[in-house]
């Protein structure tokens, strides 16, 4: 026992202290590299702030740009539109338009270019390029869409109307709103999804896509097609007309060499500091009426002289008529059938015309009277496509009695037979001369149809129970 050796316990821990100076002299290369990354990013961030700060970009991603003529902003909570100056931050839920004989530009900070021609209303609906992506609706006029192919693929863009919307990622683009409704491919690709107009969730009624030289033309008959679950004839190549306009020229001039656009001086004083601009007018001499809106026609409204609003109505067919206001191009009545609409272009009307007539029928149900309340609302539509305020037709129907026995009993279900093709007798085989670029059919049906289809399409021309089309 009296050999016994005793560590001490400060021995110990001088061990464990050497030990941890080891590993801490190992691992300290190791945490001067993470640490010096960690400055480099914060420095980063801060540049990245400040110039933010600088630049006055800190809260805006896009500018707007007055090329030619005036343009207006209402600013997101505001009612009243003020003047838009060139080099003016947009934000998400501004409404941006121009006036007539006006062009404007939209820059995002990403690349997306947005040009707007003359008489067309922007609303900027979602601008969030690290999100959501970035959305505006064209509540009127033309746009040209120039959306680079260097710009990240999950940054979603697209361009909306009333009746449809364009999505489309490194192409080039033009979108016109207010029916007829179109979409010119002009680079790349673009898919096109038709709307029935009602704004909700299960709008969608169909997706077309468009290629490189390809346009979708949507009509009132159009939309009313899609409605009805039908697929009406609407894609087509690039109009020739369309690539004749200055509209066309000055859009691809500017796509092969865009123009560095300035700030308007009205945006800063003489220190180059930014002027507060929420209220822009206050920087432009007063001026009597000079900003009107040109989104809307300046036509009266149509005025409907027959029903009387508020009737019961029970004849089968019913005459809805009315006077026109002087200038209108055409006239279109808009049904609802289970609160869709259905928009229609009188075709019996023509420009001068002081009246104008649209059938309503109940066929059974299947026309466009409906049991019970039917609301039909009537608009002017001017040379430039613009539209005059709404008349409202509302009245209640209920069908008589003997409208049921009026519908003939269909017969035996015959197929429909062709007898004419082009002036000459149908036969089994029917070429089409070079020469000619339409065929018309003509041939007879059961007295009991209602309705004719041709490849989906359901004939317009056709009168029910007549035994032919």
């Amino acid at each position: 026992m009296e050999d016994m050796y005793y560590r001490g316990a400060g021995q110990y821990r001088k061990r464990s202290f050497r030990g941890r100076r080891k590993r801490l002299k190992f691992l300290s290369p190791l945490l001067f590299i993470i640490g010096g990354i960690f400055g480099i990013w914060l420095l980063v961030q801060g540049w990245q702030f400040i110039g933010g700060l600088v630049s006055g970009d800190l809260d805006s991603s896009a500018q707007a740009y007055v090329v030619q003529g005036k343009a207006q902003v209402q600013s997101f909570g505001n009612e009243e539109f003020a003047p838009l100056f060139s080099g003016q931050p947009v934000l998400e839920g501004d409404r941006l338009r121009t006036l007539s004989g006006a062009r404007a530009v939209v820059e995002f900070s990403n690349g997306v270019m947005v040009r707007m021609d003359e008489g067309t209303d922007l609303y900027m609906e979602q601008v969030d390029l690290k999100g959501d992506g970035i959305k505006v609706k064209v509540n009127a006029g033309d746009v040209w869409v120039n959306r680079p192919n260097n710009i990240d693929a999950k940054t979603d863009f697209s361009v909306s109307t009333d009746y449809l919307v364009a999505k489309a990622a490194g192409t080039i683009y033009a979108v016109s709103a207010g029916l007829p409704e179109e979409v010119q491919v002009i680079d790349g690709q673009v898919l096109v999804e038709v709307l029935d107009g009602t704004g909700g969730e299960s709008s969608v009624l169909d997706s077309i896509n468009l290629d490189f030289g390809q346009q979708v033309t949507l009509t009132s008959e159009d939309i009313a097609a899609f409605v009805r679950r039908e697929t009406p004839s609407v894609l087509q190549s690039v109009d020739v007309d369309f690539q004749r306009s200055s509209w066309y020229t000055w859009n691809t001039a500017e796509d092969s060499s865009p123009t560095e656009f300035q700030t308007d001086p009205a945006l800063t004083d003489s220190s180059d500091a930014v002027i507060e601009s929420e209220n822009p007018a206050d920087l432009l001499p007063e001026e009597e009426d000079l900003f009107v809106d040109e989104s809307v026609s300046s036509l009266d409204p149509p005025v409907i002289t027959s029903p009387v609003s508020g009737e019961a109505l029970s004849a089968e067919t019913i005459n809805i008529v009315g006077n026109a206001p002087e200038g209108a191009e055409k006239i279109m009545v808009t049904s609802f059938e289970e609160d869709a609409p259905s928009p229609y272009i009188l075709t019996g009307f023509k420009p001068g015309d002081a009246t104008w007539k649209y059938i309503a029928q109940f066929d059974g149900g299947d026309g466009n009277l409906v049991v019970g309340e039917n609301v039909f609302e009537v608009v002017a539509i001017d040379v430039e496509g613009k539209e005059s305020e709404v008349a409202t037709l509302t009245f209640d129907y209920v069908p008589s009695e003997d409208v049921e026995s009026e519908i003939p009993a269909p017969d035996e279900l015959t197929a429909p037979r062709i007898t004419v093709i082009n002036d000459q007798n149908a036969g089994e085989i029917f070429i089409l001369d070079s020469s000619e670029d339409r065929a018309v059919v003509i041939g007879e049906v059961g007295s009991w149809a209602k309705t004719v289809s041709i490849n989906n399409y359901t004939l317009k021309q056709f009168t029910p129970y007549s035994g032919e089309f």
